[in-house]
């Protein structure tokens, strides 16, 4: 689920086109059996307390408050960036993973 996260995040942040993010998650499930979760609010928000406290112990934290993500700016192209965990949290908030 963390690579369809990233896909949406890379919509807003980087400018990744639609059509492109819509290739990469059919990608996924048609060639990695990789289904990502619905679109829409189907599953049940985690708390964002919840989830700040595990990504401080994911592997890809770097220091402190901030874990390297990857993002993609177009096909072929990605993007990685060092991100705090509370803007983590802010963008599940907003994609529906969390509350």
């Amino acid at each position: 689920q963390g690579m369809a996260f990233a896909l949406r995040w890379s919509v807003e942040r980087y400018a990744l086109k639609e059509p492109d993010r819509r290739f990469c998650r059919d990608l996924l499930e048609r060639r990695f059996g990789i289904r990502p979760l619905p679109e829409t609010g189907a599953w049940r928000p985690v708390p964002a307390a919840r989830l700040i406290a595990a990504l401080s112990k994911d592997k890809k934290r770097t220091s402190g408050e901030l874990v390297d993500f990857i993002f993609l700016r177009g096909l072929g192209k990605p993007a990685r960036a060092e991100v705090g965990l509370g803007e983590v949290a802010a963008e599940a908030i907003a994609q529906g993973f969390a509350r």
